[in-house]
């Protein structure tokens, strides 16, 4: 990712009451980043316009959101179907051994030659991420082979090192029975 690249955070859907409160669907909808007085952008004919929240309220489908800049149902309106953006400089500071999926695209993915042992051979790169509910899944692309999809769950990843690499058990201890890589 470059440096300074906005991430998109999900969609402005269409105005919500008469004081300038707007609808906004999430691409993560269980991400505690939005609160009142951050920073997002919207994007609108090659134009970015910065925005701060005034109000963050959540919906069984959607958030309700309130800005600033904003006043009232047309000011509203006008940001129907905008794509909400964020500025990674303004994520929070993350704990020990904490770390965004934004910091993994691109590293190498080794697998262990043994479940306890620091043998590793590398088999590809870390490509996105998936969100299936029960937990998120790592998408490794493998020269050659199909995608490897990897649970992030304590039996599959051994270690996550950002910006570095990320070691997976051995597949024989997680991936299903048929699953092939170099």
């Amino acid at each position: 990712m470059k440096e300074n690249e906005r991430i998109q955070i999900g969609t402005l859907g269409r105005a919500h009451g008469v004081r300038g409160e707007i609808r906004f669907f999430p691409l993560n909808p269980t991400s505690e980043l939005l609160e009142p007085g951050f920073r997002v952008f919207v994007r609108r004919a090659g134009q970015e316009t910065e925005l701060m929240l005034s109000k963050v309220r959540h919906a069984a489908k959607f958030d309700i959101l309130a800005f600033d800049q904003v006043e009232g149902r047309d000011e509203a309106e006008a940001l129907t179907n905008l794509e909400l953006f964020v500025d990674p400089d303004d994520f929070p500071e993350l704990e020990d051994g904490e770390f965004y999926y934004r910091d993994l695209i691109g590293v190498e993915v080794g697998v262990l030659e043994t479940e306890d042992g620091d043998d590793f051979r590398v088999i590809g790169t870390v490509d996105g991420f998936l969100e299936t509910g029960a937990n998120d899944v790592m998408i490794v692309t493998v020269p050659g082979y199909p995608d490897l999809l990897v649970p992030m769950i304590e039996d599959a990843v051994a270690e996550v090192d950002p910006g570095a690499r990320v070691l997976l058990f051995p597949l024989e201890i997680w991936a299903p029975e048929d699953t092939e890589i170099p």
